[in-house]
């Protein structure tokens, strides 16, 4: 959580020391000259540190020779700047930073699943059937010499030559560390889903449902030319015939249509909720 934040933390620390080394210069030109705790500026730092938790001398602070109004207006400043709005920057700052790291891990395992794992590696660390992974980078970098070229390498590696380089791994553990790395450098391939991706999917999604309106504006077009050059009546059965075959056609277009329809809506909205779960992880 530190870590991610320590750029918003850093800016947010020379804010705070800045402001919070004006209102110490103050303290000390407010009280130096009445207060033992305020008479040096070495004094007032650790003085206004304490008061920053809530140890401070009211009684003893509203009687300096400038006066109530002036002790108060200092301590009304320095509670508001530092305590009210500073303080609560910085949990701010941490918890939001928490907050993204905790959505990047909550598809992790749970902790049941992570002391299983630990335990599980140490019985076949002492049983001999689990090699170290420092032991792995350790004989791949002896192979190859160089590190930066041992992670920039592109060699597809096999769990039989895994076996062969390392020293002890079996072959059961070679396979999972494979299938790990693949998963993990998959992931790292994996485009970001950005409000740019969504918008582009729901403007593809909008040409195809404008497409299909189109056609079906068209075919009902053609069935009303249709309809007014051939209609029915009792005596004119040829011209029936002629219109059931155009209905019949217009229903079967009109079929195959909506089931078109349907199944790009499916396809959309299966889409959509995927990436909203993609959306929700992150």
């Amino acid at each position: 959580t530190i870590y991610n934040a320590w750029k918003d933390l850093l800016h947010f620390f020379f804010v705070f020391f800045c402001v919070y080394f004006c209102l110490a210069v103050n303290s000390v030109m407010v009280f130096g000259q009445d207060m033992e705790e305020f008479a040096t500026l070495d004094r007032g730092l650790i003085s206004s540190f304490r008061a920053m938790f809530g140890d401070w001398d009211w009684p003893a602070m509203q009687t300096i020779g400038i006066g109530r109004i002036a002790a108060a207006t200092w301590m009304w400043l320095f509670l508001v700047v530092i305590v009210v709005l500073l303080l609560n920057m910085l949990l701010a700052i941490l918890l939001d930073s928490y907050s993204g790291v905790k959505s990047q891990t909550s598809a992790g395992a749970t902790l049941n699943t992570q002391i299983s794992e630990m335990l599980r590696r140490r019985r076949q660390s002492l049983n001999g059937e689990r090699t170290r992974l420092s032991d792995v980078w350790k004989a791949y970098l002896e192979k190859l010499g160089d590190e930066r070229q041992m992670l920039q390498s592109s060699e597809l590696v096999t769990a039989e030559e895994i076996m062969q380089q390392v020293e002890g791994m079996t072959k059961s553990q070679a396979k999972r560390t494979l299938e790990n790395a693949l998963r993990k450098w998959e992931k790292s391939q994996e485009a970001p889903y950005t409000p740019e991706t969504y918008m582009t999917q729901l403007k593809l999604c909008g040409v195809r449902l404008s497409l299909l309106r189109g056609k079906t504006k068209h075919l009902r077009t053609a069935f009303s030319q249709v309809a007014d050059h051939h209609e029915l009546s009792e005596k004119a059965v040829a011209q029936q015939e002629t219109t059931n075959l155009v209905m019949s056609t217009v229903r079967e277009n009109v079929k195959a249509m909506s089931k078109q329809v349907d199944e790009i809506l499916r396809e959309e909205c299966s889409s959509f909720e995927d990436r909203q779960e993609v959306i929700c992880h992150q």
